[in-house]
């Protein structure tokens, strides 16, 4: 529920005057300080302050010209910045809907655009923009439009073809026909309390949120209120980092793809502007220095280890438990560099290979802001892309993961396993411990070293993975530590939370 649907945001409980600053304090605890005089109209000059009285709704103030009654949602347009800019946007909402309606109005008599001008003395140009609801409309105008075309103000309220009944079903419909997923609508999008609402469906209240719910859709992927309940098809609209992805010929059989990654940029925007407070350290220039860096410590690269020192340089990584659309993306965000991850297992050995590869994608691809690069398919660490950019980047993870030294420990553990099969997962567990290197890591470059048609080590290498605590789990928490919620606005936050699962 916003601010001002509540009653006691609503409600005055008390009034003062200071110093020519009108002070009004509200049931639900907040306090509106605004110039008295500004709450007056032009030509009232002079006003009886010590005499003004209340009640639960308005102020009443006695002038020269008699009593003014202010009420309560002029107080807090004056006072609060949201709340003004909710009633501008329902505004603008307002006039799309009179416009169009003005049109259809227009056009059931066959009147052309130029014509109507002439019959009214307004240019073509003011007609337009009166019908397109880019221009205000004083109620002498609108009637003076109206009486010419042969109707009357109530003719307005008679909406007969040009709009449907808004419902949710009928928004659902709508996104999902532009692409948009719709659990991931109902699950990261849309709050669930309007849902909840919406289900109950009180009596006069479903309009409210449906707005609600189609503005919060809207701010994500660019569409206004009105364009979301009308009659054009939907578009996503792709931002500059994502042109490259959006031209892709990759395999991308549906809009799907294009909405998904659309809102994981938005998350992706969002995280940036809520980690402003970062300080942007000077990335490595070389292999040596990030081994040197990585491995001080006499332990092993782990997940954590890399997720920390990452987020030591600025580079924000986001974690989201979705499906499909790509696997990971790297991104350049006003200078700032983001890595966001989606991969599904619950191996922490896997998150930090593929954390490892977009690292290298930040430190050599993306120098240009708004440039990008989205991993379409599943990143693997023994294979052999088309790209030179993803064969350098699987190199740099893979030289990274173990060291550097992944053949020499393969024959290491041969060896200490006298060649024997049955030998090698203790032999793995020996040599990364005596290397500072993860079992789990070995284990699966083994794996891939031993793979024969007639032989088959995975199954012994994913016993040696580690699941706890969830890779995640950890990213999560690390982007937790970071973020500045306070940065962003209520319903931003509430978006990044619900992208992390963290409420609904």
């Amino acid at each position: 529920m916003k601010n001002w649907d509540n009653p006691k945001y609503q409600r005055i409980s008390q009034i003062a005057i200071e110093n020519d600053m009108l002070i009004v304090s509200f049931e639900d605890g907040t306090i509106a300080n605004i110039n008295a005089q500004s709450v007056l109209p032009p030509h009232v000059q002079q006003a009886q302050w010590n005499l003004m009285a209340f009640d639960a709704y308005e102020l009443t103030i006695p002038t020269e010209h008699g009593n003014i009654e202010i009420p309560w949602s002029t107080v807090r347009v004056l006072s609060d910045e949201k709340y003004s800019a909710h009633l501008a946007e329902m505004a603008e909402v307002q006039a799309k809907k009179i416009g169009r309606r003005l049109k259809m109005l227009r056009e059931k008599r066959g009147i052309k655009g130029k014509e109507l001008a002439e019959r009214t003395g307004i240019t073509p140009q003011s007609i337009s923009r009166i019908e397109n609801g880019k221009h205000d409309v004083s109620l002498t105008t609108l009637q003076k439009i109206l009486t010419v075309m042969g109707y009357e103000l109530k003719d307005l309220a008679y909406d007969e073809t040009e709009f449907e009944e808004k419902s949710f079903a009928k928004l659902l419909k709508r996104i999902v026909q532009a692409g948009v997923d719709k659990n991931l609508a109902l699950t990261r999008i849309i709050p669930k309390w309007v849902q909840e609402a919406l289900a109950g469906n009180h009596e006069g209240v479903p309009d409210i949120l449906l707005d609600e719910a189609a503005k919060t859709i809207g701010d994500i992927f660019g569409w206004s209120v009105p364009a979301i309940w009308g009659q054009e098809p939907l578009k996503i609209n792709p931002k500059p980092a994502l042109e490259a992805f959006f031209k892709s010929p990759v395999k991308i059989k549906e809009k799907r793809a294009y909405a998904y990654t659309a809102y994981a940029y938005q998350i992706a925007e969002l995280v940036i502007a809520a980690t402003s407070h970062l300080p942007r350290k000077v990335y490595p220039e070389s292999m040596e220095e990030i081994k040197n860096e990585l491995f001080a410590k006499s332990e092993p690269l782990t997940f954590e280890k890399l997720l920390a020192y990452i987020w030591n340089l600025g580079i924000c990584v986001i974690p989201l438990d979705d499906s499909g659309a790509f696997h990971a993306a790297s991104w350049n965000i006003q200078g700032r560099h983001v890595i966001l991850l989606k991969q599904k297992t619950r191996y922490q050995a896997r998150w930090l290979y593929d954390l490892l590869h977009d690292f290298k994608h930040v430190l050599s691809d993306l120098d240009a802001e708004d440039s990008g690069i989205i991993e379409h398919e599943e990143i693997s660490p023994f294979s052999n892309p088309d790209s030179e950019v993803e064969r350098d980047a699987n190199a740099f993870a893979n030289i990274l993961i173990l060291n550097g030294q992944a053949e020499a420990l393969v024959e290491k553990c041969v060896k200490e396993a006298r060649g024997k099969m049955e030998l090698l997962k203790n032999a793995v567990i020996r040599v990364a411990q005596s290397e500072n290197v993860g079992a789990d890591a070995l284990a699966n470059y083994l794996a891939f070293r031993l793979s024969r048609p007639d032989q088959d080590w995975w199954g012994t290498a994913n016993n040696l993975q580690i699941e706890e605590p969830p890779p995640i789990t950890i990213a999560k928490n690390k982007l937790l530590e970071y973020l500045r919620f306070e940065k962003l606005t209520e319903s931003d936050q509430a978006l990044i939370k619900r992208a992390l699962s963290l409420t609904s």
